[in-house]
């Protein structure tokens, strides 16, 4: 499957209130910027709450299968960054996800891998 392109992606992986209330603030940002491609990095059983956005990529997060620990979290930085993301949006501030940031700026800045 080829991955879907992602101009801002965002980061919001647990605490179901949270991610319940990410969910409308990514439908009106999406109303004021159609065109923008927009992914979402959550838990899978939280693919619902972003199911009615239009035009929004959802990537499922596995921390306790193969996104397990910091060679997980690198399989995961691999998989999102084949959709060569313009911006990322933490909202969810946590070790894995700060993590999951660095490798962005440090491996996507000196262009290694992908």
């Amino acid at each position: 499957m080829k991955p879907v392109r992602s101009g801002i992606l965002v980061f919001r992986f647990s605490a179901m209130g949270d991610v319940a209330m990410t969910a409308p603030v990514l439908a009106a940002f999406r109303e004021q910027y159609p065109d923008l491609p927009l992914g979402v990095v959550s838990r899978n059983a939280f693919t619902p709450f972003f199911a009615d956005i239009p035009r929004l990529s959802f990537h499922s997060l596995e921390p306790k299968g193969r996104h397990k620990g910091l060679t997980g979290i690198f399989k995961l930085f691999l998989e999102l960054n084949a959709t060569r993301p313009k911006a990322i949006a933490d909202l969810h501030n946590n070790l894995r996800s700060r993590i999951l940031g660095l490798f962005f700026f440090f491996l996507r800045r000196t262009g290694n891998p992908g």
